[in-house]
């Protein structure tokens, strides 16, 4: 999948490399990520990255959502637009065990994304 931007700034952005990236972030299981392309109304492909939290940081739910989850996310977006000078428009927190680690179903986000949009996770 190549996400493209309708930006003359970058012409083009791999997910493989967002997710080496996002991956830097601690709180996230390791290889739990998925950045893929999402068409928004401008029908213009913007970055999205789904990821899995660590479990041990789900345990107080109150302190996960008003200060860790905010967190985080701050580190996401902050280390993608340092390293692509791009903004996920879109960022989807997921507990462990959501993601699939086999390239296969790597390939198809639409299966693992909306089904879990009740998790209420999303940032």
């Amino acid at each position: 999948m190549l996400l493209k931007s309708p930006a003359t700034r970058w012409s083009s952005t791999y997910p493989k490399d967002i997710e080496l990236v996002v991956s830097q972030v601690e709180e996230l299981r390791t290889g739990c990520l998925l950045a893929y392309a999402v068409i928004r109304g401008d029908e213009a492909e913007h970055l999205a990255v789904a990821m899995e939290i660590c479990q041990e940081l789900l345990k107080g739910k109150d302190v996960f959502q008003k200060y860790v989850l905010p967190a985080i996310d701050k580190k996401v977006v902050d280390l993608v637009g340092h390293h692509f000078q791009i903004h996920p428009v879109e960022r989807v927190y997921l507990q462990p065990g959501t993601i699939t680690k086999t390239p296969v179903e790597k390939s198809n986000i639409n299966t693992i994304v909306k089904p879990l949009s009740s998790l209420n996770l999303k940032a």
